[in-house]
Order: C-alpha cells, then sequence, then structure tokens
C-alpha cells in the first residue's frame, strides 16, 4: 500500500518497541470491543503526533512541514 496511491500507508518499524508500549498505555482507558473510537485529547500522544514525533515526522514527510493530525480513529485489529 502506497500513501501517492491509496492515501494511506504501512510503515514497517515507523514506532519503536517503546513507542508502542506508551500508544497502548495512552489508549488504554478508551472502551475496548467497539469499532472505531475516535481518540482525542489524549496528552501522552502528542510527542508522538508532533512533527518531529514519528508518526507526525512520517506525515509532515509526504504532506509537508504544515501537516498536523487533526483527527484520528482507534480500529483494534489484534487477534482474538
Amino acid at each position: 500500500m502506497r500513501f501517492e496511491e491509496h492515501g494511506a500507508e504501512r510503515v514497517a518499524g515507523a514506532l519503536t518497541a517503546e513507542e508502542v508500549a506508551m500508544v497502548a498505555a495512552a489508549l488504554s482507558g478508551l472502551p475496548a470491543g467497539r469499532a472505531g473510537v475516535r481518540v482525542a485529547g489524549i496528552a501522552a500522544l502528542r510527542p508522538l503526533l508532533a512533527t518531529d514525533g514519528a508518526v507526525g515526522r512520517l506525515a509532515a514527510e509526504r504532506l509537508g512541514a504544515g501537516a498536523r493530525a487533526v483527527r484520528a480513529v482507534l480500529f483494534d485489529k489484534g487477534p482474538r
């Protein structure tokens, strides 16, 4: 899947194990078992979403330095 072609991209290794744990901890208070949970106002995610953070940097590389996260939706695709 390519961003230019599909509007989304999976980037292997985009987050370190520590960053994945940080995201999991930040999202742990959200309702489980619901599809498409909106993610907003979680301060612990700001460092990752900033233009110099792991996720924000990827967006800025593809969309330009003015790119900012405005919305996130959680889809838990973990094994069941």
